[in-house]
């Protein structure tokens, strides 16, 4: 074993009421560094598209654990904000969101927790299938136990165009449910952030086991097998598993 290495052959994630489990046929060694000795290679052009793939997938990932981690029936809130002109410009968009953060927070007397989720419109529920390329975003809002005034966040917060309360009904995984908007693919977010999020969210819980994890334990403690599959990579054998409670 390398210096200073450990090593585990399970894994659990818990964000909120999802619980994801990683049981590895192999050893999975961590604690180390690849390149101790701090040298530089050059990356190719086909090494930097998969580096991008794979650092977009994993923000994917960050941004639902993170949202699931936080929500909480009753207390937080779902926001479209649109604009009524077609505004493409992104950098305007990111600065307009971060004024209604700061105006709603002041009207509420506290600082919002939120994460926030950047669209580009595509049309695909227009009739005639154009799409504008607009940008609206769609917005989780946590620890709002009041009702959101709709006419006031209209005229005063986001005079930009629409804002719409969305309730979602037999979700367990707001998380999933909310990535599905983002845009892994657009050449307009190279370089910017993929999403927006507030500080002071809680973070979900990783745990390492040197064993791997024994899933009938969750099912007792009244948790639901959502999902499960074997994946085969270069390194190894991955049994995933999700598992959800009501919320």
């Amino acid at each position: 074993m390398r210096n200073g290495a450990k090593i585990y052959h399970g894994k659990t994630v818990k964000s909120g009421n999802i619980i994801e489990i990683s049981n590895f046929k192999e050893s999975v060694l961590y604690g180390f560094t690849n390149n101790p000795t701090g040298r530089k290679t050059k990356a190719t052009e086909e090494d930097s598209e998969k580096h991008r793939a794979e650092t977009l997938r994993n923000a994917k990932r960050s941004i639902k654990r993170l949202i699931n981690a936080n929500y909480e029936t009753g207390s937080s809130r779902l926001l479209t904000l649109t604009y009524r002109e077609n505004v493409q410009d992104i950098d305007r968009a990111y600065t307009d969101f971060r004024k209604f953060v700061r105006a709603y927070s002041k009207h509420l007397g506290h600082t919002i927790k939120y994460v926030a989720i950047p669209e580009l419109q595509d049309g695909s529920r227009r009739k005639d299938k154009e799409g504008r390329n607009a940008i609206h975003f769609h917005v989780v809002l946590f620890g709002i136990p009041e009702m959101v005034n709709l006419e006031y966040m209209r005229k005063h917060l986001w005079i930009h165009g629409s804002v719409n309360v969305k309730r979602l009904k037999d979700c367990k995984n707001v998380g999933a449910y909310l990535t599905m908007y983002l845009d892994l693919n657009s050449d307009k977010f190279v370089g910017r952030k993929i999403y927006l999020r507030s500080h002071g969210l809680k973070t979900p819980l990783e745990e390492k086991n040197s064993n791997p994890v024994d899933i009938a334990q969750y099912l007792e403690q009244g948790y639901h097998l959502d999902y499960t599959n074997t994946f085969v990579n270069d390194t190894n054998t991955i049994e995933y598993t999700i598992l959800s409670k009501e919320l």
